[in-house]
């Protein structure tokens, strides 16, 4: 039987560098491909992101009987494209159906009213949902229907919009807390003989001068103790941080 001679090549170190070159390659390609790959999937979710924000926009347009995109951009192509007549013609899109306060308008009068009063309040308690509360207790009362669910005729996010319309805003509160009551009449009255009996008494408690440089007063008969007792009670901060303005 005849010996097999294996024949090695002269240029196998060549050969060698040359697979380790191609397999570099290969590899740098894959890698290529996978960043191409992750940077499509990226762009994906961001253009499913934008559809999902264009269509939040789209329904809060529709719920609110606003001017949609579509109509938007059909009539920018009309006033772009077309004739400037034929924008200006009536029936060009805009309003679709009566808004709330179409049907009720008795209900606005009201609305406004009561915004004005809340706005008049020194304590500052007024707010877009007690407005909301009160549209939804005179609609019922107005159309003599029963209330079957908790949903108001008109929330509070449409309300805050209508303050907006009507011209008022909402800002910091920056005054003094204000004590609900304290200007009854019987209240006043107390007040002004309290302060009376002070005056009256005065040479029986301790005094301070008027100026920079205050010193105190004795008093010149039989110095008065002065006991009293308050059942009001308050905190810190207890007043609204936001008042609204006009």
């Amino acid at each position: 039987m005849d010996d097999i001679v294996v024949v090695q090549p002269k240029n196998v170190n060549q050969i060698i560098v040359d697979l380790q070159q191609l397999a570099d390659e290969n590899e740098e390609l894959l890698k290529q491909k996978q960043e191409t790959i992750e940077e499509k999937e990226k762009t994906i979710e961001e253009k499913e992101k934008l559809l999902k924000e264009e269509k939040q926009k789209y329904d809060f347009l529709q719920q609110i009987g606003g001017t949609t995109c579509c109509t938007a951009h059909k009539w920018a192509e009309t006033f772009i494209d077309d004739d400037l007549d034929e924008f200006n013609k009536e029936c060009r899109g805009g309003k679709r159906f009566d808004s709330f306060f179409d049907i009720f308008p008795e209900l606005e009068n009201q609305m406004k009213l009561f915004t004005i009063q809340g706005y008049q309040r020194k304590d500052a308690s007024f707010t877009s949902l007690e407005m909301a509360q009160y549209l939804d207790q005179q609609y019922y009362k107005l159309t003599g229907q029963v209330k079957t669910s908790d949903q108001l005729v008109r929330s509070e996010r449409m309300c805050r919009l209508d303050l907006r319309r009507y011209g008022f805003t909402f800002d910091k509160n920056t005054q003094r807390s204000y004590w609900s009551g304290h200007e009854r009449p019987d209240v006043v009255e107390n007040r002004k003989e309290f302060v009376q009996a002070f005056l009256e008494n005065k040479q029986s408690y301790y005094l301070v001068t008027d100026g920079k440089n205050s010193q105190w007063i004795f008093p010149k008969q039989d110095p008065v103790i002065l006991l009293s007792h308050s059942s009001a009670r308050a905190r810190t901060n207890q007043e609204l941080s936001k008042k609204l303005f006009i």
